[in-house]
């Protein structure tokens, strides 16, 4: 227990010491990291409680010499994880008995590893991108339709300029924002 009991308490106290002068920030922000900075002190502190009382105790009462028998389930996954143990210590064994084959098979895929990266793209935008570029205007309320259309034309020609676009559409008097006309 004393090997446990004084990193616990310094745990305790450094995220203690850290989390609380946060409490007492200003503004908003301060207000949400407030609500955060508390309850991780809270949570630590109960949690340094229970490792120090209520889990030794539960230790001393739980861990007994006796074993029983284990559920059914229990049972079967360690059936399942000695089985499969078994099979990966055997196929250990088996490389380090071969040890020649094992490093070209690794060589062999570590080159197609590496001529995969060199095939399949890279980029963050796929190449099957279409390019499109979707622009939304917001005009003053009280703007009218020619006004509009001159601002849709200008921002038209303002993308047209760059030599990688094709072409353009523009529409008027429509709010795609909004979800209507």
């Amino acid at each position: 227990m004393e090997e446990v009991q004084t990193p616990v308490i310094s745990i305790v106290l450094v995220l203690s010491a850290v989390f609380i002068p946060v409490s007492f920030m200003e503004g908003f922000v301060g207000v949400i990291q407030r609500q955060f900075a508390l309850t991780l002190v809270t949570s630590v502190c109960i949690s340094g409680f229970v490792a120090l009382t209520l889990t030794p105790a539960l230790c001393g009462v739980m861990l007994k010499r006796q074993e029983n028998k284990p559920f059914w389930f229990v049972q079967k996954f360690n059936d399942f994880f000695d089985w499969s143990t078994k099979i990966f210590t055997a196929g250990v064994a088996t490389v380090l008995r071969h040890v020649i084959i094992s490093l070209i098979l690794i060589g062999v895929m570590g080159f197609a590893t590496f001529e995969l990266f060199k095939k399949v793209p890279s980029g963050l935008v796929p190449s099957e991108d279409k390019g499109a570029l979707m622009v939304i205007t917001s005009l003053p309320p009280s703007s009218n339709m020619l006004k509009t259309k001159e601002e849709v034309k200008t921002i038209s020609n303002m993308v047209l300029s760059n030599p990688n676009v094709e072409f353009t559409m523009g529409f008027a008097g429509i709010r795609y924002a909004c979800g209507r006309a």
